[in-house]
């Protein structure tokens, strides 16, 4: 029987499921409180390229569209507070719920990874999502 199986296959396999876990709980929490917060204050949470030429203002734009957004309704730029919402609550989990670390350290790690993931949405080549049929 596979489930009574001791064989090292089987044991590092739940030694991984037991630490993707954690991870899969923290996004989950961030996620559900991110765009709960950005629905209630009409919020777009999808990144918007620059329109505007040159690296020093496209990195800009990438850098601060981490933590400014735009309303769904007026199109004026506003503080993103779903997502330091979701970020503050995806950190006070870990250190609450896990004891996992330091909950400020899981938040400011987790907006530097957005800024870093804005830039490279923002430099990376486009992807035709729909490219032209060929006859």
């Amino acid at each position: 029987m596979a489930i009574a199986s001791t064989n090292s296959t089987w044991k590092r396999g739940s030694i991984a499921v037991s630490t993707f876990h954690p991870a899969f709980a923290t996004n989950a929490v961030k996620t559900t409180v991110e765009h709960t917060v950005a629905a209630r204050l009409h919020e777009d949470l999808n990144y918007h390229r620059s329109t505007k030429q040159g690296v020093a203002p496209r990195l800009a734009h990438a850098l601060t569209s981490t933590v400014v957004t735009r309303d769904t309704k007026t199109g004026k730029r506003t503080p993103a507070a779903g997502r330091l919402a979701g970020h503050a609550a995806a950190g006070a989990f870990t250190q609450g719920a896990l004891a996992a670390g330091s909950g400020a350290s899981t938040a400011g790690i987790g907006l530097a990874a957005e800024a870093g993931a804005n830039v490279v949405r923002e430099f990376a080549p486009h992807r035709n999502r729909h490219p032209p049929k060929k006859k």
